[in-house]
């Protein structure tokens, strides 16, 4: 099965923005346990506004159940190669090549 890695702009409980990892599906092995459901909020959050609408989203977390940032990006690299996960590189680049998918970091798959 193949998997869409990809990030997203997320505010966290004291409104400090994040890019977060992301998944587009729920995965089968040992990604599973590192997936967290969360809310997305679909309109700009700021203390001075509330959450309105959101969408629910798969959040990549990390060893300390914290949510993987681009700045950790290298650590989900290095749990995929230690659990048989293959970054498809080539499907990745035609992808970004010929449709331009906004926030896309990778393909992945289970070996």
């Amino acid at each position: 099965m193949i998997y869409s890695i990809s990030y997203i702009t997320y505010p966290d409980n004291a409104y400090n923005y994040k890019n977060i990892l992301v998944i587009d599906k729920l995965p089968i092995g040992p990604l599973l346990p590192y997936i967290k459901q969360i809310n997305y909020p679909i309109n700009r959050v700021s203390a001075f506004r509330s959450k309105t609408d959101s969408n629910c989203i798969y959040a990549i977390l990390g060893k300390n159940n914290e949510l993987i940032t681009l700045e950790n990006l290298i650590d989900f690299f290095t749990f995929c190669k230690e659990n048989n996960y293959t970054i498809d590189t080539s499907l990745t680049q035609m992808i970004n090549s010929e449709s331009k998918i906004n926030n896309l970091i990778c393909y992945i798959n289970k070996v």
